[in-house]
């Protein structure tokens, strides 16, 4: 989740701006886990969200996320 906040910031966003996410996760009893990390970066208004259970990850990770944030509209 950090790492996802450092590319953020790099494109002006915050995690307020997170459309949606899409969470692999190699081992679903660590879901509740995971819930708990998740939900210290976002207020209520909590993005769209779809965790899948994976036999494997990259790196042997535990966790892999995919994040769309959308860039607000400013008026010029």
């Amino acid at each position: 989740m950090e790492n996802i906040g450092l590319i953020l910031n790099e494109a002006g966003l915050s995690y307020s701006d997170i459309a949606s996410i899409t969470i692999y996760l190699k081992d679903m009893k660590k879901f509740g886990e995971l819930n708990e990390v998740y939900k210290n970066y976002f207020d209520k208004a909590y993005p769209a969200r779809t965790c899948f259970a994976v036999a494997d990850l990259p790196l042997n990770a535990n966790v892999e996320m995919t994040v769309t944030a959308a860039f607000k509209a400013i008026e010029l």
